[in-house]
Order: structure tokens, then sequence, then C-alpha cells
């Protein structure tokens, strides 16, 4: 038996989560509209607002995707996301941390899983970590890609049946992990900034977030 599964959030016209099926919008201050450009389609901001603890994301309504290798199944999984930085990166005074990818919750709940790029100013130098979490044991690789502040990034998080998971930043592959991923465990899909500290907004728009699953039994 083969299930198959795509979905995706491109140039998104409402703005509102009620209006999307499988979507949520949600920012701590007001989520914006992004227009197009070259290159780009029309997007949406999504912020921290002004709260020290503030969060936004695109991120699946529910945990959608148990991935796992367990009964004779094998799972394939995919995410892409096509996104522009804050104008600032994260600092001492104003911390924030970016994450994308499979995650069983969003806004910093339910962390203990995932497989998922994460940046934050103090990991890595401020590159672009790749994790895998199992039961919070984590695996971190340095993408060795540091982060620049309104940049536009396309990341690609890619979960195989042979329990690694690979990650791509603009088409090139920067990490291959293989420890702690995540298995039969329920994920949705996130792409998310949420702040650590600090009163001065922050925002992250996302032009496109995919999804792709597939299991053979």
């Amino acid at each position: 038996e083969h299930q198959y599964f795509h979905t995706a959030f491109p140039a998104p016209v409402s703005l509102t989560t009620a209006e999307h099926d499988f979507w949520e919008i949600s920012s701590t201050g007001t989520t914006t509209a992004v227009a197009p450009s070259n290159g780009l389609l029309r997007g949406v901001s999504v912020n921290t607002g002004t709260s020290a603890t503030g969060c936004g994301d695109v991120a699946s309504k529910e945990q959608f995707v148990s991935l796992n290798t367990v009964d004779g199944t094998a799972s394939w999984g995919y995410v892409k996301t096509k996104i522009v930085t804050p104008s600032s990166l994260s600092n001492g005074t104003q911390d924030y941390t970016l994450r994308v990818g499979f995650l069983a919750g969003e806004c910093g709940s339910d962390l203990a899983e995932g497989a998922y790029f994460y940046y934050n100013h103090a990991i890595n130098s401020g590159a672009w970590s790749c994790y895998t979490q199992n039961a919070g044991n984590i695996q971190n690789n340095n993408s060795g890609t540091t982060v620049a502040a309104s940049t536009i990034y396309t990341l690609e998080v890619v979960y195989r049946p042979n329990i690694s998971v690979e990650f791509f930043i603009n088409g090139t592959r920067v990490a291959t992990n293989d420890t702690h991923i995540p298995e039969g465990d329920n994920m949705k899909v996130v792409c998310e900034i949420e702040k650590q500290g600090g009163t001065t907004q922050r925002d992250l728009q996302v032009y496109l977030l995919q999804t792709s699953i597939a299991h053979v039994n």
C-alpha cells in the first residue's frame, strides 16, 4: 500500500487562518501581507510583536503525520520553505530563534521531537543549525552557512526511509543527521520566529511553505 500527501502554502491571498484548510497563520503582533517582488510571489510577514516572549508562525493546524519505519512502513517526508530573514539578527539584547521543518509543536511548545533548521546567535556562531531531536536528545550539525539579515533562503528538510535526515540550503546539501531521529512521533510542519528577550518586534517573511509525505507498507 502506498500513501502520498502533498500540500503547499504559496502566495497567500488570505491572512486568516479560518480561510485555510491545512495552514494556520499566527503573530503576537499584527500579521501583514508582503507584496510580490522580483523572484518572489506574495508573502506573509509574521512577527513577535513587542513581547519579550512573542511568536509568529505559519504551520499546519494540527499534527498530521507520524514518520517511522515500524510495522513494515517506510516513510519519506519533505519540507520546503522560502523565507526572508528579519532585518536585524538575534543578539544578547533582542534575542530570537527561527525554526523550520518537522516539529511536534510550535512557538516553543513540545520541542522534544523534530527534524528542523534552527537559528539563534548563540548556537554555532549564528549559522543555520541542523537539528534532529528524539526524546529531548539532539544531534546538532553546523550547516556552515552564517545567517544574514534581510536575506532570502530556500530551506529543505528531507526525512529518509533509512532513518536519516538531509538538510539543504539554497539547493545545496549542508548536513545529514543520522542520530536522534524522531520515529513514530506525531509531527507538524512549522516555520516560525520566537522571541526569548527584548521588546523590539522582529518579523519573518514567509513566501512558501510546502510538505510532501510518502508511506509505503
